[in-house]
């Protein structure tokens, strides 16, 4: 038997995918997060606060990820 271990990448995947990376990250998005198909990425206006920004971005997606298990919960 196999599994796939990653999502397979086509159109309507890739669709769904930025979708939800949209929604999750919405209120960063074109402050310090732009989001491609299979990419996030993190930017700052300063080098002292890109940790700072890092932090900020993996915290939310933590809690989107929080609040989606206790839906299905």
């Amino acid at each position: 038997m196999y599994e796939w271990l990653v999502m397979i990448f086509d159109k309507k995947n890739s669709f769904i995918y930025q979708k939800a990376n949209n929604l999750i990250l919405h209120n960063m998005i074109n402050h310090n997060i732009k989001v491609y198909i299979d990419d996030i990425m993190t930017k700052s206006k300063y080098k002292s606060n890109y940790s700072d920004d890092l932090h900020s971005a993996f915290e939310h997606i933590r809690i989107q990820k929080q609040r989606k298990g206790d839906h299905e919960a």
